[in-house]
């Protein structure tokens, strides 16, 4: 089965975490999401790439716009199994809606006061957050997402350099974001903000989404906050892979395989022997003696596989 990737049609994640649903395998976990946008359309790709991480995921999905409630009521989903994954994705135009339309109203008195305000809201959030790993004992992993950039700006480019800029407030809150975060025992966070800006806000970003289902992402962006919420999550449950890249000639072994009969493997290996190897080697790199020089010097046990990359 072909593993799907951040680029992979939306369509084909639906049928493969149908799929997984119906004959789970690997360990179980269990994943709840709050957040102050629609979270649906992220199950399946989440899914899929955590069941191909060896995972099998069980959601449990907030009631919309609900961060605080979810976080802070003893009854909540959030609540349900303290030692599963919770994830709280909050957005400034959710989080702060009374701010930023006083902010576009341009008046002079009001600005100073309602970016005070936007500043408590994150300090409210995040001291929600607090307030939740406390009820929980720590034993919930807590991944936070940072706020993501805004779609537009009423202001144009004036918003570079006006007091009212609500580019400027973003970074402002994001930062505070970051700074409180760090302080809540075993919290995370998931900078959306840099997925945003890789992607771009247009493509990123989809209205229509927004008007019909209150999902202001586009499908391509909802599989890469997917795909960065998975590599998060994974490490929680299963042990990853370490990975050691070299090159191969006079460097893993002195002089050029084939051409050089004194070429041997610089590195020991006695703290492998009870590891398995994977070897991976560049396109155009002749296989056999690679795996004879594998097998010879370090024993079979340590080679048991190879693939080729371009």
């Amino acid at each position: 089965m072909e593993p799907l990737t951040p680029t992979s049609r939306s369509r084909d994640f639906l049928v493969r975490w149908r799929s997984f649903q119906t004959e789970p395998v690997g360990k179980s976990v269990s994943i709840s999401i709050t957040a102050s946008f629609t979270v649906d359309p992220i199950v399946p790709a989440l899914g899929c790439f955590l069941a191909q991480r060896g995972l099998a995921p069980t959601f449990a999905l907030a009631p919309f716009n609900q961060i605080y409630q979810s976080l802070l009521d003893p009854s909540s989903i959030l609540r349900h199994d303290p030692g599963g994954v919770t994830v709280v994705l909050p957005r400034i135009e959710d989080l702060c809606e009374p701010v930023l339309t006083r902010l576009a109203m341009l008046d002079g008195g009001e600005i100073a006061s309602a970016r005070a305000e936007a500043a408590a809201e994150i300090d409210r959030l995040c001291g929600a957050l607090s307030e939740f790993v406390k009820a929980t004992g720590g034993k919930t992993a807590l991944l936070v997402g940072t706020l993501p950039p805004p779609y537009s700006l009423p202001l144009g480019i004036l918003d570079a350099s006006h007091p009212a800029s609500l580019r400027a407030l973003y970074h402002e809150l994001n930062l505070k974001l970051c700074q409180e975060v760090r302080r809540v025992r075993g919290a995370r966070l998931l900078d959306i903000a840099e997925l945003v800006d890789r992607a771009g806000t247009e493509t990123a970003y989809d209205m229509r989404r927004w008007h019909l289902a209150r999902c202001p992402f586009s499908d391509s962006f909802v599989q890469k906050l997917a795909w960065g919420l998975s590599r998060m999550i994974a490490p929680l449950h299963v042990a990853p892979a370490k990975v050691l890249v070299l090159d191969l000639d006079n460097t893993l072994w002195g002089g050029v395989l084939g051409e050089d009969a004194s070429a041997f493997p610089r590195f020991s290996t006695g703290r492998l022997l009870h590891h398995s190897f994977r070897a991976c080697l560049p396109a155009g790199a002749n296989q056999f003696p690679v795996g004879f020089i594998f097998k010879s010097h370090c024993g079979p046990a340590l080679f048991t596989a190879h693939a080729k990359c371009g």
